[in-house]
């Protein structure tokens, strides 16, 4: 049994296959799902950790899709995947909420180590102001 899940939104097997991997050495599970209405259906009836939404095809309805997410779930890590992303772009979705960015191809140490991240993180939002602080950190 698995500690913690995060929810995938993707087509992309390789990507699928990289997540699961990284989930699994996290004691992640990851759920794969390939459709929006269903992603954002499991956000309302789940409780995860992490969110990864797979944006290789990015249009116009993507950024709005990330910005429905965050506020089904906004204390939840969004982490955007993507095959490339302009400045522009990139900071409109780090402003809706993104953990963080990962661009095509991703190295599976390093994706692992950003579901680690994301996966110890707890997001407050206070008045459009993200704070990322870790969870695992102690105070002194």
């Amino acid at each position: 049994m698995y500690s913690s899940k995060a929810v995938l939104l993707t087509h992309d097997r390789e990507f699928i296959h990289l997540c699961k991997n990284a989930g699994d050495k996290l004691d992640m599970k990851i759920e794969v799902l390939s459709d929006m209405v269903s992603f954002l259906l499991n956000l309302q009836d789940n409780d995860y950790r992490v969110m990864i939404i797979d944006c290789s095809q990015m249009d116009q309805t993507s950024l709005k899709w990330i910005r429905v997410a965050k506020k089904i779930r906004p204390k939840v890590s969004l982490i955007i995947y993507c095959h490339t992303v302009n400045q522009k772009l990139g900071g409109e979705i780090y402003d809706s909420g993104a953990f963080y960015i990962c661009e095509s191809p991703v190295d599976q140490k390093l994706f692992q180590s950003i579901l680690m991240a994301a996966k110890n993180a707890q997001i407050t939002t206070i008045n459009n102001h993200i704070d990322f602080t870790d969870k695992s950190s102690k105070q002194l």
